[in-house]
């Protein structure tokens, strides 16, 4: 199992607020960049794909980042890639991205 406890209970509260949508957005505007770094480097996403995250989906969201392994500071788009992230970003990415469909099913 890639993602922990916390991160599923996260996701549970993803579906119930309805940012799964935004929320794969943002992994993957990390992902995509940062895949093949194999370095800590320091990375920038678009301030405007955290807009539809209201305060409490902005907490849940940096809460499952976290727990992946990127220190990201709340309402800054400035972060360090961390290699180690890679797996569990990824498996986050899948998993939002199937939650999503289900939701519109």
């Amino acid at each position: 199992m890639v993602l922990s406890d916390i991160q599923l209970d996260l996701l549970a509260q993803s579906m119930e607020k309805r940012i799964l949508v935004p929320q794969r957005d943002l992994v993957k505007s990390i992902l995509k960049p940062n895949f093949n770094c194999f370095q800590n480097i320091p990375f920038t996403f678009q301030p405007k794909l955290l807009a539809p995250l209201q305060e409490e989906g902005l907490v849940i969201t940096y809460g499952l980042l976290d727990e992946c392994g990127l220190k990201m500071e709340l309402n800054s788009p400035r972060s360090t890639w961390d290699p180690e992230a890679k797996e569990p970003l990824s498996a986050l990415y899948g998993t939002l991205s199937v939650l999503r469909k289900l939701a519109e099913a």
